[in-house]
């Protein structure tokens, strides 16, 4: 019955409201225990995608007060009804993707993965999810990232197989879930080092970031409107490569100055008065280091996918 479904949309659209309030939100999490459950399940099992819209907004609301109270036996409802690859798998579904629902599933991705960035700002709430569920999320977010410097209109082949739904919700002005990702991604690299470790040496994943980065500069049309991925990838950038290069610098500044006598240091110094000239790009995202062959200029790489 159509009327069942209007006024279930209208009931979450209530409750988003009133569960702006985390007292509110606490109390109907504290009194209705199930309810939480439901949410979750009406998101898995629900036909419609535009039905699944309202849930989530709800879930978004109760999601924050879990976290800020630390409500660990709520917490532990999502992973147990596996909240992750729930999203995940409606993701990938293709049939949202179509031109009918793409609007829909748009807006729905953007609020699942807002869903999962509340969730997922803790290392410790981080660790409680399998490591299954974290490499899903995290190669989700990759392809998300890969597919917003990707060319609709020079890519018939893809064209035929989905719509590429950050760039139509860019020439469509829709906000979208890139920023999101951004750092949801950021949020598990830096609890799994191994992880962190394998993206940051990869020369692929650098050459994506430098042309994200020169897509969503200060003077981008469709930036003008949304700053939250400039920001965010900006903190992905200097936390992954930025701050591991500093670090990594004043370990071996350390280690130097530990083992080798201060006349030696010196020594060293003077020396390196002499070679200045020879400098590491300033980019983080870029290897090039100037030397005799190399002169110290714009490296094209650092502009543009190569």
């Amino acid at each position: 019955d159509p009327r069942i479904r209007c006024v279930k949309q209208k009931s979450l659209d209530l409750l988003t409201n009133v569960t702006t309030i985390n007292e509110v939100g606490y109390i109907i999490l504290n009194h209705y225990s199930q309810f939480l459950i439901q949410l979750l399940q009406g998101i898995r099992d629900g036909h419609l995608i535009e039905e699944k819209i309202p849930s989530l907004s709800v879930l978004i609301r109760l999601c924050k007060v879990i976290v800020e109270k630390n409500l660990l036996s709520y917490y532990q409802h999502l992973i147990d009804m596996q909240f992750i690859d729930i999203l995940i798998d409606l993701f990938e579904y293709q049939q949202y993707k179509s031109n009918d629902l793409i609007i829909y599933f748009i807006k729905f991705e953007s609020l699942a993965l807002q869903c999962l960035y509340i969730i997922l700002q803790c290392a410790e709430h981080v660790d409680m999810w399998s490591e299954k569920a974290q490499i899903r999320l995290v190669n989700y977010c990759c392809t998300l990232l890969y597919k917003s410097i990707l060319d609709n209109d020079k890519d018939d082949y893809s064209q035929q197989i989905e719509i590429n739904h950050i760039i139509y919700a860019e020439q469509h002005e829709i906000i979208h879930s890139l920023g999101y990702s951004i750092l949801i991604f950021l949020s598990i690299v830096r609890c799994r080092k191994e992880i962190g470790r394998f993206y940051r040496e990869n020369e692929h994943f650098r050459e994506l970031l430098n042309a994200m980065k020169y897509k969503y500069h200060s003077r981008n049309e469709y930036l003008s409107r949304n700053s939250s991925i400039s920001c965010a990838l900006n903190q992905l950038v200097n936390t992954m490569f930025d701050r591991y290069e500093r670090k990594k610098r004043r370990n071996y500044h350390h280690l130097s100055t530990k083992d080798y006598p201060r006349h030696h240091i010196q020594d060293e110094d003077e020396e390196n008065d002499e070679n200045r000239q020879y400098q590491k790009y300033s980019n983080s995202l870029c290897q090039m280091i100037e030397n005799n062959q190399i002169k110290f200029e714009d490296y094209p790489n650092c502009h543009k996918f190569g």
